[in-house]
C-alpha cells in the first residue's frame, strides 16, 4: 500500500519571470508523520520540463498530527543556483503551488514603519484610488492597513483590498469600496475551513452568499471572490456570476493583481461593476497565458 498523495504543479521561473527548463525541485517534510501505519517519506524531487512545468506528488500535510510542513526549494541546472526557498501547507486536494505558500516574509527593521506612514500620508492624496494587497511583513503594527484604508476613505478614495484573515477584519469598518480574496482565502477567513483555490467549490456557495451579503449590507462593500478556473462570484447589490475563458494556463502568478488592477480601474472610470468584473477577468486570464508574472502582454 502507498502513502497518499496530491499533485501540486508549479512554474518554475526566475526573479524575470523567465522559465527555467529542466529545474531540479525538491519539496522536504519538516515533521516526521506516520499515515495509515506508514512513515510518510522525507523527500520528494522532481524536474521541470522545456517550458519550466513540474508537478509534485506530495503527502497532504493536512492529514497529519506532527504539524508538519513542507520546505520546497529548486536550482537553476545551468548555474546551480537556488531561485526558490518556500515553505508550503499541502491540502487534501490537487493545487498549485503559489496557492498553498505558507512563507512568512522576514521582519522589517524597526525603524521601517514611521517612514512608510509619513510617504503614504504624502501620496495618497495625488491618487485616485489605493490597492492594498499581500501580507503584511512581521514587524509592522497590526492596525497599519486598517489605518491606510481609514485613512484613504476620509479623503473619499476608492479603496481596493486583496487581503485576508485579521488584515482584512480589521479594515472592513472603514468601508473598503472592494474586497477581492479568492474563495479559499475567503473561506479560511470567514469560515474557518481550508479549501484548494483550484477547489471544485462549488458547495460552498449556500455557506459563503449570506456573509457575502451581510458584508454587503453592513459596510457597503463589494465582493470579488475568483476560483480560479470556475466562474467568479461577485456580490453589490446582487449577487452575480462571471464566466471565466478557459485557456492553457501557462503561469498562474500574478493573475490576482491583474485582475485587482484592471478592476480598479475600470470601476474608477465609471464602468458598471459587471462588465469591470467581466473586463478584469479577461485580463487575469491574459495574465495566465504568459511566462512572465503579471504581464498580458
Amino acid at each position: 500500500m502507498s502513502t497518499t498523495t496530491v499533485p501540486v504543479t508549479l512554474t518554475a521561473a526566475d526573479q524575470n519571470g523567465n522559465a527555467v527548463a529542466g529545474a531540479r525541485i525538491k519539496a522536504t517534510l519538516d515533521a516526521t508523520e506516520v499515515y495509515q501505519g506508514f512513515v510518510v517519506p522525507e523527500t520528494v524531487e522532481t524536474f521541470a520540463d522545456a517550458a519550466g512545468r513540474a508537478v509534485l506528488q506530495l503527502w497532504p500535510n493536512a492529514l497529519g498530527v506532527a504539524g508538519s510542513r513542507y520546505r520546497v526549494q529548486a536550482w537553476n541546472p545551468d548555474t546551480g543556483k537556488r531561485f526558490l526557498d518556500a515553505i508550503a501547507l499541502v491540502p487534501n486536494n490537487a493545487c498549485n503551488l503559489h496557492e498553498i505558500l505558507v512563507q512568512e516574509p522576514y521582519p522589517v527593521d524597526a525603524g521601517t514603519e514611521k517612514p512608510i506612514r509619513t510617504l503614504f500620508s504624502k501620496t495618497v492624496g495625488t491618487c485616485d484610488g489605493v490597492i492594498i494587497t499581500g501580507t503584511r511583513a512581521p514587524g509592522y503594527t497590526k492596525t497599519l492597513y486598517a489605518d491606510f484604508v481609514r485613512e484613504a476613505k476620509q479623503l473619499g478614495k476608492f479603496v481596493l483590498l486583496d487581503l485576508k484573515g485579521d488584515d482584512l477584519l480589521s479594515c472592513l469598518p472603514y468601508r473598503p469600496d472592494v474586497i477581492k480574496p479568492n474563495l479559499s482565502e475567503a473561506a479560511h477567513t470567514f469560515l474557518d475551513l481550508q479549501v484548494g483555490e483550484q477547489e471544485d467549490t462549488q458547495g460552498l456557495e449556500r455557506r459563503i452568499r449570506p456573509i457575502l451579503e451581510d458584508l454587503q449590507r453592513r459596510y457597503g462593500t463589494t465582493v470579488v471572490l475568483s476560483r480560479g478556473k470556475r466562474d467568479t462570484w461577485v456580490q453589490g447589490p446582487s449577487f452575480f456570476t462571471v464566466a471565466v475563458k478557459q485557456v492553457e494556463v501557462v503561469n498562474p502568478i500574478g493573475c490576482g493583481d491583474a485582475l485587482g488592477a484592471a478592476l480598479t480601474r475600470e470601476l474608477i472610470m465609471g464602468t458598471n461593476l459587471q462588465q469591470a468584473v467581466q473586463h478584469a477577468t479577461n485580463v487575469a486570464t491574459m495574465n495566465a497565458k504568459t511566462i512572465h508574472p503579471g504581464s498580458i502582454v
